[in-house]
Parts: structure tokens; sequence; C-alpha cells
């Protein structure tokens, strides 16, 4: 019998894989420790651990949602615990708005918790792989479609983005008229 895993992003992205890869052991550390972690002690945790990859330097907490969905659905297709859900909102101490079993979380995370997470990590990069194959492709959108995007993304998320944002606005709605999801196009732009 087919398992249906819902998960909030239809597919994953290139870059949520890539970011995917190296939260993955930062996750699986704090589940041996059975402590939860704050979006943005995962991406600090990220960075310290990567210091050189500028694509990890530039992650944000509030784009973490598709990465963890990366995580999340590794996790579900393979029988085990959520690992997912041990990450949270440093504000509310509650899993984001992008995790699908909310209602279950305290649940999830007591399952990660008692989990053995040893001999995952092999199974794990596999999955990445086979995530890569599937990565959506992009679909070019006209100027004032992208403007739109962009002004809601910021909107929703302005609390949460680095001050100088303004800054890469254009880079922005470059990546946005190429294809990009607003998520991916703020946090590549602070590549650049």
């Amino acid at each position: 019998m087919t398992r249906t895993i819902h998960t909030a992003y239809t597919r994953p992205t290139p870059l949520s894989i890539r970011m995917a890869s190296v939260i993955f052991p930062v996750l699986v550390e704090h589940a041996k420790k059975r402590q939860l972690i704050t979006y943005g002690d995962l991406a600090r945790h990220a960075r310290n651990a990567h210091p050189d990859n500028r694509e990890v330097q530039n992650m944000i907490p509030v784009s973490m949602g598709r990465k963890l969905d990366v995580v999340r659905t590794y996790c579900l297709k393979n029988q085990l615990p959520d690992l997912a859900s041990i990450a949270i909102n440093q504000e509310t101490r509650d899993t984001g708005l992008s995790y699908v079993d909310k209602l279950n979380a305290p649940k999830r995370q007591q399952e990660v918790f008692t989990f053995d997470w040893e001999s995952r990590a092999v199974e794990f990069d596999e999955h990445l792989l086979q995530e890569n194959r599937r990565t959506k492709k992009l679909v070019k959108r006209r100027e004032d479609v992208a403007r739109k995007v962009m002004r809601e993304y910021y909107v929703a998320h302005k609390p949460d983005l680095p001050a100088d944002i303004v800054n890469y606005r254009e880079e922005i709605l470059v990546l946005l008229g190429n294809g990009h999801d607003a998520e991916d196009a703020f946090e590549m732009a602070l590549r650049t």
C-alpha cells in the first residue's frame, strides 16, 4: 500500500535540496540530545559548519520551511519519525506555518527524540539524489507579476528579513522573473 505524504511544497528546488543536506546533520545532532532547535539556530549551526559555502552563509531562518520539507519527505517515505518537527519558531516556540502536521507536532517531536538516528545519513544522501531528479522546471514571470510576488513576500516576511534586503531589489526581481520561488529568490539575491 502506498502511503500519502502531505507536504507544504509541490516539489523541492535545487537550492532547498542542497541546503537540506546541510541541515540534516544538525537536526540529527539535536535529536540525539533530545533538543528542539529554532530556525535561527539551525541556520547558525549550518553556517558555522560550512564557513566557506556562500549558499549556506546566506541561509536565513525565514526560508527554512522548504528545506525542512525535504527532510520531512525523506523521513515519511522511510517510515521514520519526522525530524523536521524539532525545528521551531523562536518567538512562538512552535513549528512554523509551513509545517503540515502542526496539531501533532509535540507527539512527532517525542518520536524523534526516542529514535536511533545513527545510521541514517547515507540513506538521506540517496534521498537527495532522488529529489534532485524531480526538481521543478522554472516558469518565467512577467515583470508586473514578479513585482507583485516580491511585494507580497516582503510584506509577509519583513520582520525576519535582513535590514539591507531592499538593496537587493533588482536581483530579486530578476530571479522572480526567471521563475524562482519568492523564498529562493530572496535567499539567492543575498549571495550576490
